[in-house]
Formats: C-alpha cells, structure tokens, sequence
C-alpha cells in the first residue's frame, strides 16, 4: 500500500507530539513535586544562582549550628560562674560574722568552708556532652583537683600558693563565628577570681577559728574575688551575646537564602496546571490527526 499523506507531515506531526508528551511529563513532575526541576539541568539560566543560594544557605546553617554548639557550652559555664560568685558572697558573709561577733569557734568555719570548698570545686569540675569546660584544651580531664591544694599556708604571704589544684591548660578555644569573624571563647578554673576564693576557703578551712589573722586574710582575698568574678561572667556573657547577635544575622540571611531559592524552584502551580491542561488538549488533537493520517492509503483514497 503507498500512503497518500506527505512523509515529512507525518513525521513532523510526530516530532511535535513527542515534544508535548515531553512537555506533559514534566508538568505533572511539576505538579506533584512542586517544583520546576529535579536536577539543575532543569533550572536553565537560574542554574548558578541556585547553587551559589544554596551553598551560602548551607554554610549559614553550618555556623548557626557551631554557634548554639558553643552557647550551649557558654550558658553552662555562666550557670556555674553565678553559683560560685554566691558561694563568694557567702563566704564573706559568714568571715564577717565570725570576726565581728568574736564567735568563730561556733560557727563551725572549718567544716563550712570545706562544704563550700567541695561546692566551687564541683562547680569547676561541670560537664557538658562528655567535655569538662573549665580545663582548656583538656577536656577529658577534670581541671580542679583538691589534693593539689597545699597542706598549709603562710600568712600573709599566701599568694597564689592554691593554683596546684589547676589541672589543665591555658589554651582558648575559637568558633569560626561567620565567614569573616571568630570568636574565642571560654574561661578555664586557674582564673585568678577562682584561684583566690579556692584560697580564702582553703585558708578557712585548715586555719584554727582563733586565727584573727588567718580569716582576715581570707576575707581580704574573699573581697578581692569578689570583684573579680563578675569580670569573669562578662567575659563568658560578652561571647555568648556576639553569638546570639551573629546567629540572628545569619537567620535573616537563611530567610532571604530560602526565599530566593524557593522563587527558583518552585512552580506556580496555577499556571502550571493551565499548560498542563492545554498541552493534554493538544495531544489529544495530535493523536486524533495521526491517527486520521496513518488511515489514508491509495485503497481508501480510491475508495473515497
């Protein structure tokens, strides 16, 4: 049989066909996932951008994550810090008392002080995911150990003698805060606010309670400790804030990030589903005219 339609119609109605059935494909993709493409490829021009967006959407969620890593740390230790600065306070207060009244041997200062001794030790000694944060860069080791205390002092010239409880080290730790800032971060126990109220506490406790001198020099070292630790909390405070901020700028941008990279992907789904609808009228007509064509032969022509 010899066809009477033309060839090249035929096969151009079916190039056109293939390219709406192309088309319908990727509109009810579209459709069901809501989005224009499932590779890049698929995303045209908008391509580069769309990586470029993600990228720095992901690197900003990289950040925010270290960032509330170590403010988590921060608040822990800022938990501690205040709990020692009101064992200071206490301290002072029970000194005072005991100077003032002439009561000392009532107030049973030793067994006080080694409470409290015990207390800012533990306190040193807090953990967080299995890391001791007061030690530097030896945070499997617990920085303040007791036995490293001396076993008596000379007053009053005492100074410094405690710091053998310090376990750790020196080093400060960083976070790599945001592309272009890092924050160090972090105070460890040798701190001379602590070193000096482990002090006053250890000199109260191995000093007899009749020991004028020996109790007023633990509540002039008490005061200077006092004064001290608060700059130790801002110091803790000042990072954990820089963070906060930092993780508030890196919100806004992973809004913006998200925003930009939804405008991309996603479809309207309005207007998808009118092409979609126009594109199944179309096909329908093309499977009609081929079907029509692929019937007329030289018989049929005849016929007719």
């Amino acid at each position: 049989m010899t066809r009477v339609t033309d060839l090249a119609q035929f096969n151009t109605a079916l190039f056109y066909l293939s390219q709406t059935q192309g088309r319908i494909s990727d509109e009810q993709s579209q459709v069901s996932s809501g989005i224009k493409s499932q590779n890049y490829t698929g995303m045209a021009g908008d391509a580069s951008r769309l990586v470029t967006m993600e990228t720095t959407h992901a690197r900003a969620t990289q950040y925010t994550a270290n960032n509330t890593l170590v403010a988590g740390r921060l608040q822990s230790m800022e938990g501690s810090i205040s709990q020692i600065f009101d064992v200071a306070t206490d301290l002072k207060t029970l000194l005072v008392n005991a100077l003032n009244d002439q009561n000392a041997s009532s107030l049973a200062l030793s067994q006080q002080a080694d409470a409290k001794l015990q207390q800012v030790a533990g306190l040193l000694n807090t953990k967080l995911d299995s890391r001791y944060l007061f030690a530097g860069s030896r945070t499997n080791t617990a920085p303040v150990d007791l036995a490293g205390l001396p076993g008596s002092y000379t007053i009053p010239t005492a100074n410094g003698d405690s710091i053998g409880y310090y376990q750790g080290d020196n080093f400060v730790f960083s976070v790599q805060a945001d592309d272009a800032l890092s924050v160090d971060y972090g105070v460890t126990a040798d701190e001379p606010g602590f070193e000096k109220l482990m002090r006053a506490l250890d000199i109260v406790k191995k000093s007899p309670p009749t020991d004028r001198a020996a109790l007023q020099h633990a509540l002039a070292v008490v005061g200077d400790a006092l004064n001290e630790i608060p700059d130790i909390r801002t110091k803790v405070g000042t990072a954990q804030s820089m963070l906060s901020e930092i993780n508030k700028r890196h919100a806004d941008f992973q809004l913006y990030t998200e925003k930009a990279i939804g405008d991309i992907k996603n479809v309207d789904a309005a207007e998808v589903m009118t092409k979609l609808n126009a594109d199944s009228v179309s096909i329908q007509a093309s499977y009609m005219a081929i079907n029509k064509m692929s019937q007329l032969n030289l018989m049929n022509f005849l016929r007719g």
